[in-house]
């Protein structure tokens, strides 16, 4: 696929990012879990602890879709919920062993995505991921 050089820098971070997603999710497709499910397992990794009404506050759904990804995601095995023992209407998520699991291989996605994408696309002028990266960083730096 060739790319025009004079898109806006937001459409060209668009298609960066919509790249790296894709990546991810291929990563992780052994774990047969969308993209909105993957999501809450990250948050549990990453701030172990947190409430489930903070999650859902967090991913801007509400409490009723939070709860139902967080039981699918339990009985899956990838987090788990545990009471909060100072106040017991409080359900407190953690990430289990799978879910660290998805998160590392997660990882691996994100931080190789760019060598994924240019070996998947040999000989690819990739001048415009950094003409891209450019336009966006350069004005926030005058900031």
């Amino acid at each position: 696929m060739k790319y025009r050089m004079n898109w806006p820098s937001g459409i060209k971070l668009y298609v960066m990012s919509q790249r790296a997603i894709e990546f991810v999710e291929r990563r992780i497709a052994q774990f047969k879990l969308k993209r909105n499910a993957f999501c809450f397992v990250i948050g549990a990794v990453v701030t172990p602890g947190l409430s489930q009404e903070l999650t859902s506050k967090f991913f801007g759904v509400d409490k009723s879709t939070a709860a139902r990804r967080i039981d699918t995601l339990e009985k899956k095995g990838f987090i788990k919920r545990v009471h909060n023992q100072e106040n017991k209407r409080e359900n407190k998520i953690f990430a289990t062993e799978l879910g660290e699991q998805l998160y590392n291989e997660a990882l691996v996605a994100l931080n190789d995505w760019e060598e994924l994408y240019i070996a998947e696309n040999p000989g690819q002028n990739f001048a415009f991921i950094f003409e891209a990266l450019k336009e966006v960083i350069i004005p926030l730096r005058k900031r």
